[in-house]
Protein backbone atom coordinates (compact mmCIF):
# COMPACT_ATOMS: atom_id res chain seq x y z
CA UNK A 1 0.00 0.00 0.00
CA UNK A 2 3.25 2.44 0.83
CA UNK A 3 4.24 1.81 -2.63
CA UNK A 4 1.23 3.06 -4.25
CA UNK A 5 1.00 5.93 -2.09
CA UNK A 6 4.34 7.32 -3.52
CA UNK A 7 3.59 6.25 -7.11
CA UNK A 8 0.13 8.56 -6.91
CA UNK A 9 1.98 11.69 -5.44
CA UNK A 10 4.54 11.73 -8.65
CA UNK A 11 1.82 11.04 -11.27
CA UNK A 12 -0.89 13.42 -9.69
CA UNK A 13 0.76 16.80 -10.63
CA UNK A 14 1.94 15.48 -14.22
CA UNK A 15 -1.64 13.82 -14.69
CA UNK A 16 -3.15 17.38 -13.49
CA UNK A 17 -0.99 19.87 -15.83
CA UNK A 18 -1.67 17.47 -19.10
CA UNK A 19 -5.21 17.13 -18.42
CA UNK A 20 -5.39 20.93 -17.99
CA UNK A 21 -2.77 21.43 -20.57
CA UNK A 22 -5.25 19.17 -23.21
CA UNK A 23 -8.02 21.44 -22.83
CA UNK A 24 -8.70 23.93 -25.00
CA UNK A 25 -7.68 27.78 -23.82
CA UNK A 26 -10.80 29.61 -22.52
CA UNK A 27 -11.82 32.97 -24.39
CA UNK A 28 -9.67 35.71 -24.48
CA UNK A 29 -6.47 33.94 -23.23
CA UNK A 30 -3.77 32.88 -25.21
CA UNK A 31 -2.83 29.36 -25.48
CA UNK A 32 1.42 29.36 -24.92
CA UNK A 33 -0.26 31.62 -21.44
CA UNK A 34 -2.55 28.54 -20.91
CA UNK A 35 0.24 26.14 -21.05
CA UNK A 36 1.97 27.81 -18.65
CA UNK A 37 -0.63 27.92 -16.17
CA UNK A 38 -1.03 24.06 -16.79
CA UNK A 39 2.57 23.93 -15.73
CA UNK A 40 2.19 26.34 -12.99
CA UNK A 41 -1.19 24.24 -11.20
CA UNK A 42 0.91 21.34 -11.92
CA UNK A 43 3.93 22.20 -9.86
CA UNK A 44 1.52 23.89 -7.39
CA UNK A 45 -0.14 20.28 -7.05
CA UNK A 46 3.30 19.23 -6.69
CA UNK A 47 4.40 21.32 -3.64
CA UNK A 48 0.65 20.19 -1.60
CA UNK A 49 1.75 16.69 -2.37
CA UNK A 50 5.22 16.57 -1.87
CA UNK A 51 6.60 13.64 -3.44
CA UNK A 52 10.15 15.46 -3.33
CA UNK A 53 11.24 17.86 -1.22
CA UNK A 54 9.46 21.73 -2.60
CA UNK A 55 12.96 22.45 -4.28
CA UNK A 56 13.29 19.56 -6.19
CA UNK A 57 9.91 20.39 -7.22
CA UNK A 58 10.01 24.26 -8.02
CA UNK A 59 13.22 23.45 -9.93
CA UNK A 60 11.49 21.00 -11.74
CA UNK A 61 9.13 23.05 -12.92
CA UNK A 62 11.58 25.99 -13.55
CA UNK A 63 12.85 23.61 -15.75
CA UNK A 64 10.11 22.44 -17.86
CA UNK A 65 8.92 26.21 -18.36
CA UNK A 66 12.57 27.13 -19.53
CA UNK A 67 13.30 24.10 -21.81
CA UNK A 68 9.57 24.26 -23.43
CA UNK A 69 9.74 28.21 -23.09
CA UNK A 70 8.86 28.89 -27.28
CA UNK A 71 5.88 27.17 -26.05
CA UNK A 72 5.09 28.01 -22.95
CA UNK A 73 6.60 31.67 -22.22
CA UNK A 74 6.63 33.39 -25.82
CA UNK A 75 3.71 33.88 -28.33
CA UNK A 76 4.19 33.08 -32.38
CA UNK A 77 4.71 36.75 -32.96
CA UNK A 78 7.42 37.26 -30.32
CA UNK A 79 8.79 34.27 -31.87
CA UNK A 80 9.09 35.38 -35.32
CA UNK A 81 10.20 38.88 -34.19
CA UNK A 82 13.63 39.12 -36.12
CA UNK A 83 16.49 39.10 -33.67
CA UNK A 84 14.48 37.53 -30.83
CA UNK A 85 16.72 35.33 -28.82
CA UNK A 86 14.20 32.84 -26.91
CA UNK A 87 17.46 31.04 -25.33
CA UNK A 88 18.83 34.27 -23.59
CA UNK A 89 15.40 35.16 -22.85
CA UNK A 90 14.23 32.04 -21.31
CA UNK A 91 17.44 31.97 -18.79
CA UNK A 92 17.00 35.65 -17.86
CA UNK A 93 12.99 35.21 -17.14
CA UNK A 94 14.08 31.84 -14.63
CA UNK A 95 16.58 34.05 -12.88
CA UNK A 96 14.99 37.37 -12.64
CA UNK A 97 13.25 36.11 -9.05
CA UNK A 98 16.40 36.14 -7.71
CA UNK A 99 17.15 39.86 -8.23
CA UNK A 100 14.59 40.77 -5.76
CA UNK A 101 15.85 41.94 -2.26
CA UNK A 102 12.70 40.96 -0.56
CA UNK A 103 13.35 37.25 -1.63
CA UNK A 104 16.50 37.44 -0.49
CA UNK A 105 15.35 38.81 2.64
CA UNK A 106 12.84 35.65 3.07
CA UNK A 107 16.17 33.92 2.25
CA UNK A 108 17.95 35.32 5.50
CA UNK A 109 14.88 35.27 7.43
CA UNK A 110 14.45 31.63 7.31
CA UNK A 111 18.14 31.00 7.55
CA UNK A 112 18.44 32.81 10.41
CA UNK A 113 15.33 30.84 11.79
CA UNK A 114 17.12 27.15 11.29
CA UNK A 115 20.00 28.07 12.98
CA UNK A 116 18.04 29.06 16.12
CA UNK A 117 16.23 25.77 15.44
CA UNK A 118 19.17 24.00 15.46
CA UNK A 119 21.57 25.43 17.61
CA UNK A 120 19.14 26.38 20.33
CA UNK A 121 19.89 29.37 20.81
CA UNK A 122 16.32 30.61 20.36
CA UNK A 123 15.64 28.78 23.75
CA UNK A 124 19.02 29.82 25.65
CA UNK A 125 18.11 33.36 24.43
CA UNK A 126 14.47 33.06 26.22
CA UNK A 127 15.44 30.90 29.44
CA UNK A 128 17.83 34.06 29.87
CA UNK A 129 15.71 36.78 29.43
CA UNK A 130 13.39 34.94 32.06
CA UNK A 131 15.82 34.81 34.31
CA UNK A 132 16.78 38.13 34.44
CA UNK A 133 13.05 39.35 34.31
CA UNK A 134 11.76 36.94 36.41
CA UNK A 135 8.61 34.72 35.19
Amino acid sequence: MAKFNLSWRWFAPVIVALTLALCPAPAGLQPHAWLYFSVFLGVIVGLILEPAPGAVVAMTGLAIIAIFSPWLLYSPEQLATPGFKYTSSSLSWMVSGFSNSVIWLIFAAFMFGTGYEKTGLGRRIALILVKKNGA
